[in-house]
């Protein structure tokens, strides 16, 4: 049996743009995992809209959001 192909065209990168992906990423995940857990909805409309404008990967957007769902389960 064969893999399943994804539902779109894939980029496979050499290595030095493959390093340089992954080395984006950790940034993106530090500022992400950094962000203090201020409940103030201004403070985090801003650090959103900061973020935004580093155009984070999907991982990293996922990541925010799944933090955020978990402030707002734990209030």
């Amino acid at each position: 049996l064969s893999a399943p192909t994804p539902p779109r065209a894939i980029k496979i990168f050499c290595f030095e743009k493959a390093l340089e992906y992954f080395v984006k990423l950790l940034h993106d995940l530090d500022i992400i995992c950094s962000y203090s857990l201020d409940p103030s909805l201004e403070a985090a409309l801003l650090f959103v809209v900061k973020f935004q404008k580093s155009q984070p990967d999907l991982v990293s957007r996922a990541h925010l959001q799944v933090n955020h769902k978990m402030l707002h389960d734990s209030a």
